[in-house]
């Protein structure tokens, strides 16, 4: 029976086991496709040499107690019966284990069934542990000591989680096995009890005093790493210990950690001594100083002490908990400046700012997105993901752009086109990107793109060869290129124009072992089965950007937000990777537990090979370097990337998010304003389609007082807590050599300067543009309110809000109305350059709007008939295309594009 039940536990085992190997080795090519073999061998030996050891050490601890619990089990049987009297309490007989020693005594086997089982589950652990072993074993230091223990950072960072984690893998294992002992020890001649006398067998006494006296010493070992957990309290007045918890909690730990030990040395004295009654007692004092110094005291110095003198008591704690939190953050090296509002503006004061005001944002990427898909994606089975910002040379100039990938999804197919051959072999990628300037429109409120349709049309000098996009943002299904089949390129007139992959990357189907083997993890034996799969034929899988990085480096966090950018003729993916982690002390957390960030690397993914490069900006960061340590093949230098990719890094979102709610907090410097809270700044709320919500960072270029040229930023503005005037105004530089580097202003308190809701209450408040907004909703139509962008203009303010009109059922938003407000003054006009017009006297504006009209902020607008002509031009030009590839849609589209054009001009002329 119990071969039977061998061979039934044999199968259980071995199909997980072999399931797990179909799938490591497609992983593992996976891994040689992408040339990160060595990162596949690090990992995979950091999981297994350490589960192996630790399995071999726990083998060995359990199957020599099981060996010494029965050889003494042994020696108590063939002792005299032992007589009990009529006190005792209990018969050991009735015990439901005490025929359990006999059943593995009669099975010598089965010791080393039971020592392996255990093993390989304390073992198994360690598997998904083992990035924890690996980095305590390439612990880099900090150069930086926490302000109690004093020691440097790096210990909590690598060498402390390892610990805990080792700690309480010896403490379960210790657990176990005494459990185990005292199961097999269950005999009625073990255990004497006669009134309230306990006597043992001598040879259990020795084996479970040993056992318990490893327990408490790990026991006090966990007590002395408990101090150190001390710098994560959350409860007290700042994030770290306080007053109390290093004056009553720490001694608690300390008295603790001592009387352990002490119970160490009474348990290995009763070994020599009758009874258990010593370590028992020991005991007992342990456990009313655990009550006193960990229950009792702490509420009495807090109430007695701490809370009539808090501020003056927790002093201090509270310089440590902001320092160590700028430090945590890198606010520590933020510019802060105070800005004198200038109320005036003059044409100089314009002039100098020219390309601040030419790129101001007019599109909003989210109702942006929307558009796109009505326009752009042209079938059904494309689509369009998120909208990115960045910034380009167009034409000779520099200036902001938004652009959005046009990646396939092949699940859109109609349902009876919807088969394997389609959406694995055909339908393999996207094309293309589609670009327009941030502040142009059409005469209809379109954007007016740069680049556009599909196959891409390049209405400037940016050069984009290769525009098929394989790996993308919502890609992720498995597709064989190089196949018999046709692979579907893009759409041309009523027929298709198709293309076969010739990147260097994939892995090849050459052999029926590798197509069994996908077939198996695929769960389609199509692969295996059809003829339409060559000896040339690759197959990619994981083709998501994100999951791809997160399965090449899943010790790194990512930013949520990853962008397309056009480089060197391609498309290129840039994802922004951060190094976190949770045991900086005194830092204060964001979302649960996290208090330390920094974004050291960026990732760079080829759209159209998929080739991965994880490049570090930051070789200083201390996490970073522990990594390159581990991974040396993996990171490489940002020197070793072109400059035409350098030049789209962007500061990232996410990063910047966490360091602006933290700095709202954290600016707060002195221990008396921070106690009471007396200078809180929040985000600046915003109203977008009727909702009010704290903004969202964006990105424009502009230029500081203090810079000597254009740069490309992202900012937010502060409110004070519970206020809406604005407060202060943070960006990050995103160009280099000045990258990373945070500038914040901070408003003078005695002025008022308009907050971006207050900006929205005046808009909300003018009878002229809520009559037309009212209008506007009242006609099947849906009124979008964009960003409110609030742009620096030497040391004042220019608010700057698009106005989007959306038919119920078209879904199109259409930037119809511009909204500005500087000072006192208010204006929404059809153009970005008639609210300025307005808001500004016209002297001002004649004498800029030459200024503003060489980078174009509105193309129906613009002086002179030049811009007009070009525009009736490439119209025309499109609209002759259009015919030969017999796309009657976009001929027409243009004929009406043509014709609004010349209707301009005959209203100019």
């Amino acid at each position: 029976m119990f071969y039977i039940y061998g061979i039934i536990l044999f199968f259980l085992l071995a199909l997980p086991v072999f399931r797990a190997l179909i799938n490591i080795y497609p992983d593992y090519l996976w891994f040689v496709d992408l040339g990160y073999q060595n990162v596949f061998f690090t990992i995979w030996s950091a999981r297994l040499i350490p589960a192996l050891i630790f399995t071999i050490v726990a083998f060995i601890i359990v199957y020599f107690n099981l060996f010494i619990t029965l050889k003494n089990r042994k020696k108590i049987a063939a002792e005299p019966e032992v007589v009990y009297d009529n006190g005792s309490l209990f018969n050991i007989n009735s015990l439901p284990f005490e025929k359990t020693a006999e059943i593995l005594d009669s099975f010598k086997w089965l010791k080393i069934v039971i020592a392996a089982f255990i093993a390989i589950i304390f073992g198994g652990f360690w598997l998904i542990s083992w990035d924890k072993v690996l980095f305590f074993l390439n612990s880099q230091l900090l150069g930086k000591t926490d302000p109690v223990f004093h020691k440097d950072i790096g210990f909590y960072f690598f060498t402390y989680p390892f610990l805990k984690l080792l700690q309480s893998w010896l403490m379960s294992l210790s657990v176990v096995v005494l459990i185990i002992t005292l199961l097999g020890y269950i005999h009625r001649k073990s255990l004497s009890i006669k009134g309230l006398k306990i006597e043992i067998s001598p040879h259990i006494k020795l084996h479970v005093s040993v056992l318990l006296g490893i327990i408490f010493m790990l026991i006090a070992w966990l007590y002395k790493l408990n101090m150190y957990q001390l710098l994560y309290t959350s409860s007290g007045l700042v994030y770290g210990p306080g007053y109390t918890v290093i004056h009553a909690d720490l001694l608690g730990y300390n008295a603790l950690f001592i009387m352990s030990l002490i119970i160490v040395g009474l348990i290995f004295i009763n070994i020599f001594r009758k009874g258990i009654m010593l370590p028992l007692e020991g005991f007992a004092v342990m456990a009313v100083i655990y009550i006193l110094l960990k229950g009792v005291y702490p509420v009495v110095l807090q109430q007695l002490i701490v809370k009539p003198n808090e501020i003056e008591k927790e002093r201090p704690y509270i310089n440590y908990y902001i320092k160590y939190t700028q430090d945590s953050y890198g606010l520590s090296s933020i510019q802060e400046k105070i800005l004198t509002i200038n109320p005036n503006l003059t044409v100089e004061d314009m002039k100098r700012n020219q390309d601040t005001v030419t790129n101001i944002r007019l599109w909003d990427h989210r109702p942006l997105l929307k558009t796109l898909e009505q326009l752009q994606e042209i079938r059904l089975y494309y689509n369009f993901y998120d909208v990115d910002v960045d910034r380009y040379w167009v034409n000779g100039k520099y200036q902001q752009v938004m652009l959005s990938a046009r990646e396939l999804d092949a699940d859109q197919l109609p349902a009876q086109a919807r088969n394997w051959i389609n959406q694995k072999l055909t339908y393999t990628h996207g094309k293309g990107v589609v670009m327009l300037p941030v502040n142009k429109m059409t005469s209809e409120g379109l954007p007016d793109f740069y680049i556009n349709d599909v196959p891409p049309k390049i209405n400037v000098d940016i050069q984009l060869e290769n525009s098929s996009i394989y790996f993308g943002e919502s890609t992720n299904k498995y597709i064989i290129t190089n196949t018999k089949a046709k692979e579907f390129d893009y759409p041309q007139g009523d027929s298709n124009q198709y293309t076969e992959y010739s990147g260097p990357k994939g892995i090849v189907l050459n052999n029926f072992l590798r197509k069994l083997l996908f077939a198996i993890k695929f769960r389609e034996m199509n692969i295996v089965f059809t003829d339409t799969i060559t000896p040339k034929s690759k197959i990619f899988f994981d083709r998501s950007i994100r999951t791809r990085v997160e399965k090449i480096a899943p010790f790194l966090s990512y930013d949520n937000d990853p962008y397309v950018i056009v480089a060197n003729k391609k498309l290129y993916w840039i994802m922004d990777a951060y190094t976190v982690s949770s045991m900086y002390p005194y830092a204060q957390p964001f979302y649960g537990s996290v208090n330390y960030i920094r974004n050291p690397v960026k990732v760079v993914i080829d759209a159209y090979t998929g080739e991965t490069g994880f490049y570090v900006i930051d070789d200083k960061e201390p996490i970073i370097a522990t990594y390159k340590k581990v991974f040396p093949t993996l990171f490489k230098s940002v020197k070793e990337l072109s400059p035409e990719i350098i030049a789209h890094f962007r500061y990232p979102e996410d990063l910047f998010v966490v360091q602006a709610k933290m700095f709202g907090t954290f600016h707060m410097t002195d221990p008396q304003v921070f106690y009471n809270q007396e200078d809180l700044w929040v985000v600046a709320n915003e109203t977008y389609a009727d909702n009010v919500k704290p903004m969202e960072p964006y990105y424009t270029m502009m230029k500081l007082p203090e810079d000597k040229k254009l740069s490309f930023r992202l900012m937010l503005p502060f409110t004070p807590s519970k206020k809406n005037n604005m407060i202060g105004w943070m960006s990050a530089n995103s160009d280099y050599p000045d990258y990373g580097k945070i500038t914040v202003y901070k408003m003078p308190k005695e002025q008022l300067i308009y907050g971006p809701i207050q900006i929205e209450s005046r808009i909300d408040q003018d009878t002229e543009i809520s009559k037309q907004l009212t209008l506007w909703g009242q006609k099947g139509s849906q009124v979008i309110r964009g960003n409110l962008l609030v742009v620096p203009v030497e040391n004042s303010f220019l608010y700057v809000e698009p106005l989007y009109l959306q038919a119920t059922q078209s879904k199109i938003p259409e930037l119809k109305r511009i909204v500005v407000a500087f000072g006192n003054k208010l204006a929404m006009e059809a153009t970005f350059e008639e609210a300025l017009m307005k808001v500004f006297n016209s002297n001002v504006l004649d004498k800029v709007q030459d200024t503003i009209k060489t980078k174009g902020s509105g193309t129906q607008n613009e002086n002179g008939s030049s811009q007009l002509i070009n525009e009736a031009g490439r119209a025309y030009n499109e609209a002759q295309q259009a015919i030969k590839a017999l796309d009657w849609k976009t001929y027409g589209e243009q004929m009406r594009r043509l014709g609004s054009v010349l209707e301009q001009l005959r209203n100019k002329n």
